[in-house]
């Protein structure tokens, strides 16, 4: 059981962190994983064209073979590739809004591209990715008695501080949340079966998505 105390605890030693989250975008799949905010909030579509060209006219993307693979090449519903599924920017767009009112309140562009919408996606993302490393204690506390180990061992024994700081806009600290939620959320729920419980669950259930 969560105290008030532990909770004021660990968001405290997330907001400390918050300045060592890096808080840009640059890779290719960077831009994959993010193209499908932009496209969905401000085109209404799953056709990501305009977002690389964006990210290839800003010189974020000129890395060799990112022109041929994503402004010529389409897929067989004639849209761009994308190689990234949308889950990631599902649990990023509450972040992504945020970005969207500090633009409006501060007179950037209100453009989906510009830093307040890197910046709230980057944050969203080290959120989640602590997220995960708090829950694999609590998985661990539940089956074992001990989590603090756990948590050290996730931190520190895998690259998820790497993906939650220092390359933030992969998908990989998004699925590592969504992986710990499923499993602690089912430990919680087999122990007495319920409609909301297999719901969860079945919400959860990670599943092949098809991609544009």
């Amino acid at each position: 059981m969560l105290t008030r105390r532990t909770i004021v605890a660990l968001v405290a030693v997330f907001l400390i962190s918050i300045p060592a989250v890096t808080k840009r975008l640059y890779a290719s799949d960077e831009v994959q994983y993010f193209a499908w905010l932009h496209s969905v909030a401000f085109d209404r579509d799953a056709d990501f064209e305009n977002e690389y060209q964006h990210f290839h006219d800003q010189g974020m993307s000129q890395v060799a073979g990112y022109h041929e693979t994503f402004l010529v090449k389409r897929n067989s519903a004639g849209n761009r590739l994308n190689f990234t599924t949308v889950g990631s920017a599902v649990l990023w767009a509450p972040f992504y809004a945020a970005g969207h009112l500090v633009a409006l309140a501060t007179g950037a562009p209100a453009d989906g591209y510009s830093r307040p919408y890197v910046v709230a996606v980057a944050i969203g993302s080290a959120a989640y990715g602590f997220a995960a490393m708090v829950l694999s204690a609590f998985i661990a506390r539940r089956l074992v008695g001990h989590g603090t180990a756990a948590a050290l061992i996730v931190a520190f024994g895998t690259p998820i501080v790497f993906y939650s700081y220092v390359a933030p806009i992969f998908g990989h600290a998004t699925s590592a949340f969504s992986v710990s939620l499923f499993i602690w959320i089912w430990l919680v729920a087999r122990e007495r079966w319920s409609i909301g419980g297999a719901v969860a669950l079945a919400e959860l259930h990670p599943r092949r998505e098809d991609r544009p």
